[in-house]
């Protein structure tokens, strides 16, 4: 844990989607991320919405150029959480009628974070049913 003393947030950036599926009427989806995450202990990571930074329909977006960073005390408490914490990412479309209808999810497991201050990691995932999320985690360091 003294090694990781000048961490002062977890970053999570949504970079892109790519190949999401068009509505039922054939259009482009108006897309969004939530993400959240399930894990032991206290809740680090607030659950969050990211928007596309472009074109607003589109199967192919681009998100927030920013990404989130939450903060967090170093401890023993944080060290496990993060061990055992996974993040779920769901892509919505803004113009579904359905609220629990989404393009796709994944999720992501963050134990490798507990391997150093300087971990980070970068994904390309399989979004179910259809499509790819492009996402970044990472430690903010003061």
């Amino acid at each position: 844990l003294f090694a990781f003393r000048g961490v002062i947030a977890i970053r999570i950036a949504v970079r892109r989607c790519r190949g999401l599926a068009k509505n039922a009427s054939g259009v482009d989806p108006s897309p969004y991320v939530f993400y959240t995450v399930d894990g032991e202990g206290a809740a680090f990571v607030t659950d969050t919405v990211v928007h596309t930074a472009g074109r607003q329909l589109t199967c192919d977006p681009d998100f927030d150029a920013e990404p989130v960073d939450h903060p967090v005390r170093v401890g023993s408490q944080l060290h496990d959480y993060v061990r055992g914490a996974t993040i779920t990412f769901a892509v919505f479309d803004t113009r579904s009628e359905d609220a629990e209808s989404n393009l796709g999810t994944t999720t992501l497991p963050l134990a490798s974070l507990a391997e150093s201050p300087q971990s980070t990691v970068v994904r390309e995932a399989a979004l179910h049913p259809s499509g790819t999320i492009e996402v970044a985690v990472s430690w903010v360091r003061c």
